[in-house]
């Protein structure tokens, strides 16, 4: 039984990690958020509503998988009062070249999409692949070795049913415009503050922002415009509250060019100003002292 949603469980020293949790109740993502690992998600039982980049948004169940590349903006809720059993895959960097240099590079191409829907066939075999990842045990002789097999009959089996979508020469090119896509995406995360950050990107590849715009557009269901602020405000929230900053301060080192720009943005995407969200800050840390 849980009573909140763990949002990352690798560890910094770890390659790979799965976890299998059951709610009993409604549990939701207060804040959306990104990591530097690729992730699935599976909801084996019970239904959770998947939000990407603060735009799309999946309904998740026993007949879908979520496919999140590192960077990719997102969180979860539950959908009505349905009880939920979910399996949580973390997969670092590093791991993913592993296993993509024993096979290939196409083996990854699954993660092209953030949703691939599953016959009740698939959904079968991919329990079963769950299950000896869950039941393998540390103390294995074969440990890691198992870990990485399993992983790559699951890439296999998701990259095969994105195939069936998909052609072989439309997956490479998929592939070829995530890689730029997931270079502007780090470009923004290391250097959100910079109030040229999108010119600076479009430059560094040698296309125009035109361009860039729509290729963002087609990989990540969308605008470019809108994960730059949906970036900004997910690193805004985190100097709100360290309450080292006031909010004018917050809003230049964030790379908003004054606070009406600022408290605009954040209120489209929070659905509350600045000032609430540090109200509401101070509220919760009186109600703890």
């Amino acid at each position: 039984m849980a009573d909140k949603v763990s949002r990352d469980i690798l560890s910094d020293n770890s390659d790979f990690a799965i976890e299998r949790m059951h709610y009993s109740k409604n549990i939701n993502m207060s804040d959306s958020h990104f990591h530097q690992h690729y992730e699935m998600l599976y909801i084996q039982s019970g239904l959770r509503n998947l939000s990407i980049n603060n735009a799309a948004s999946y309904e998740l169940s026993h007949s879908t998988i979520a496919l999140l590349r590192p960077n990719v903006i997102h969180k979860t809720i539950s959908v009505g009062d349905s009880k939920q059993t979910r399996i949580l895959l973390n997969i670092s960097r590093n791991f993913m070249n592993k296993l993509t240099e024993c096979v290939s590079p196409a083996i990854a191409h699954c993660f092209n999409v953030p949703l691939l829907h599953l016959t009740s066939y698939d959904a079968s075999i991919l329990n079963y692949f769950f299950t000896e990842l869950l039941d393998n045990s540390p103390s294995s002789p074969l440990y890691k070795e198992k870990i990485q097999i399993n992983m790559q009959k699951i890439l296999l089996l998701l990259t095969d049913i994105y195939y069936n979508i998909n052609s072989e020469s439309e997956a490479v090119l998929n592939q070829t415009t995530a890689e730029r896509v997931n270079y502007v995406i780090e470009y923004f995360q290391k250097n959100f503050s910079s109030p040229t950050v999108l010119t600076d990107a479009a430059q560094k590849l040698h296309i125009s922002i035109t361009y860039l715009e729509r290729i963002f557009k087609k990989n990540m269901d969308t605008n470019l415009h809108k994960y730059l602020s949906a970036v900004r405000i997910i690193n805004a929230k985190k100097l709100l509250r360290s309450k080292n900053m006031n909010i004018s301060e917050v809003a230049l080192a964030c790379g908003f060019n004054n606070l009406v720009s600022f408290s605009r943005a954040f209120k489209r995407i929070e659905g509350y100003s600045p000032k609430e969200y540090q109200k509401s800050l101070s509220s919760l840390s009186s109600s703890e002292d």
